[in-house]
């Protein structure tokens, strides 16, 4: 298996309505860096599912650094 090394794992919320701001900020803050992105309802609302996408980042892609981004109001936590 060949090696795939990125700098960093970057979990966020689903929703539509921040997809693009989200990018902007990616783009500008993690610029010429490569990264894992997922997302989830609620960003890390589920912990157990985050530590084990992290555990996998890691094992795979020797990430060094981890991005959290959340929003106020966030629907997922009202579920």
């Amino acid at each position: 298996m060949s090696t795939h090394i990125c700098d960093a794992l970057v979990i966020a919320c689903i929703d539509f309505r921040f997809q693009k701001y989200i990018k902007s900020w990616l783009e500008k803050n993690l610029q010429n860096k490569t990264y894992d992105y997922v997302g989830f309802a609620g960003s890390t609302k589920n912990l157990e599912i985050i530590m084990g996408q992290l555990d996998i980042s890691v094992h795979l892609h020797q990430i060094k650094e981890v991005v959290l981004i959340h929003h106020e109001d966030c629907g997922a936590y009202g579920v």
